[in-house]
């Protein structure tokens, strides 16, 4: 009998970040339900909702990193505000970063950087936006000797106007359209399917499990906003057709094939599996990779493409091993042509609707297409899920979530629990791996000691089943199976850092 001593994997490896909770706020309508309440007011409302659904105390939280394009006007570090506005107390650090629509992704992508580095221990990362609270400005500092002067629209220059060659947004659709020979029923046949999708979704009650109620204060009374207010229930092809082209005069690109204007704010919880199973936190998901690409501005909405591309690669997935994704609707040209050129298959793309229902607050769209994700992902019991985010000014993030399983071995591995106590094995928390032997007689035991032990409540036992002959593989073992297994044993509140012992 050959007996090998291994010792467990750092759950710090990108690979085993998991993403603990998610919440989010209702999308508002520009000037609508949040037309009055700052972003930060939102971002603290989702920050607190997120921690509470994790069951983790704000004082545990290291550091807040929230994506927000529109802060003129809203003081000093408004992730802090929204912070110290959740509970968190002033240990925590907080700070606020601007990648347009893919800032609550990269606030993701950050808060796992972190993690693995060792810098931090949890992380809330998201984003908050107030569109509707964007100010107006001039350049007034050498003052106006005489006549009018020029008002700056904030949300329009800073948030929807192309930097690099001075045109809104709605023009890179309009070229995306061009280029990709999008006709304008092409466009808004994919907007009515969205409309479609939310209106169902929210009729029946799928998005009440990620949103958190907020209340706004008013004259008149307190408004409890808990549902996304820019839906546009009855929508039809004709409504679609009647509306002229934003853009350009002989475009395809109308405000209703178009995102929305609009307000919002959502959070997640980041920490290691490590972290999250000595806290019996049974998470959403875990980050499996991500990646950014750049293509030129003028197309900006294609940045999906070859940044999925990327990501499916350092994940070692295909399109094809998608369960879902969510594919921000910036606008449905850029949609229809990402749709197209990675071979999505339509059925599983924003199967609740898009941001052209839903809505597009900027700075807070990465965290609420991944929220919106990985609530849909438990519902389903899907496996793997992909986040999208287009962004201007031709940069683009993208994190992958998987709900557990390891992608390579998940065609081999079938986990089947059996919870009792096992006496014999004294205060070992056993997990069993049969493998179809190579030879005759082979197959491996994992026995996982607890940290600290309480010899009075023996762990629960967890036997994982194999066909895959190369599960015997040494190597195999040491770098997939192991973490594998650990992942997979039910959280304990004496599991800490453990050893296996392989028996073969």
């Amino acid at each position: 009998m050959l007996r090998h001593m291994l010792k467990e994997e750092r759950m710090s490896d990108p690979k085993s970040i998991v993403i603990a909770s998610a919440a989010r706020t209702a999308v508002g309508a520009f000037n609508g339900a949040f037309a009055n309440v700052p972003a930060h007011e939102l971002g603290a409302v989702a920050i607190k909702a997120a921690l509470e659904r994790a069951g983790v105390d704000a004082a545990d939280v290291d550091e807040v990193i929230l994506g927000q394009v529109l802060t003129a006007g809203e003081g000093q570090n408004p992730a802090r505000q929204a912070a110290m506005g959740a509970g968190c107390p002033k240990e925590t650090t907080a700070f606020a970063i601007n990648q347009l629509c893919g800032s609550g992704l990269r606030a993701v992508a950050l808060g796992m950087q972190q993690i693995v580095s060792g810098d931090a221990k949890i992380i809330v990362a998201g984003g908050q936006e107030s569109m509707s609270m964007a100010p107006h400005c001039a350049y007034l500092r050498s003052g106006v000797k005489m006549g009018d002067f020029k008002m700056i629209d904030t949300m329009l220059k800073d948030g929807l106007t192309d930097a690099f060659h001075g045109y809104h947004m709605g023009i890179t659709a309009e070229n995306i359209a061009r280029q990709w020979q999008l006709s304008r029923s092409e466009q808004d046949e994919f907007a009515l399917a969205s409309q479609h999708k939310a209106e169902a979704a929210q009729k029946a009650g799928r998005f009440d499990e990620e949103i958190v109620p907020f209340t706004v204060k008013a004259r008149k009374g307190d408004v409890v906003v808990s549902a996304d207010e820019y839906i546009r229930p009855g929508t039809t092809m004709e409504v679609l057709a009647k509306l002229k082209p934003a853009f350009d005069k002989e475009g395809t690109v109308t405000a209703g094939n178009a995102s929305g204007i609009n307000d919002g704010a959502a959070a997640v919880v980041l920490m290691d599996a490590g972290e999250a199973a000595r806290r019996g936190v049974k998470p959403l998901a875990r980050i499996v990779s991500w990646a950014t690409a750049g293509v030129d501005p003028s197309i900006m909405g294609t940045g999906p493409i070859p940044a999925t591309r990327k990501a499916l690669e350092k994940a070692g997935w295909s399109v094809g091993d998608l369960d879902l994704v969510e594919a921000n609707e910036a606008f449905a040209a850029q949609s229809c042509a990402v749709v197209r050129d990675l071979g999505l298959n339509p059925e599983i793309v924003n199967v609740n609707g898009g941001a052209i229902a839903i809505g597009h607050p900027i700075g807070a769209c990465g965290a609420r297409v991944l929220t919106t994700l990985l609530y849909e992902m438990e519902r389903r019991d899907a496996k793997r899920g992909l986040a999208t985010l287009c962004i201007s000014a031709a940069a683009w993030a993208w994190p992958f979530v998987s709900s557990g399983i390891d992608p390579v071995l998940e065609r081999h591995l079938k986990p089947t629990a059996n919870f009792g106590r096992v006496p014999e094995e004294g205060c070992f928390f056993p997990a069993k791996v049969n493998a179809e032997p190579k030879h005759a007689g082979e197959s491996v035991l994992f026995r996982l000691r607890p940290m600290a032990c309480d010899c009075g409540q023996i762990p629960d036992v967890v036997r994982t089943n194999t066909e895959n002959p190369a599960i015997s593989d040494s190597s195999l073992i040491r770098s997939r199976v192991v973490p594998y297994i650990n992942r997979a044993l039910p959280p304990h509140p004496s599991l800490g850092k453990a050893s296996a012992r392989i028996e073969t």
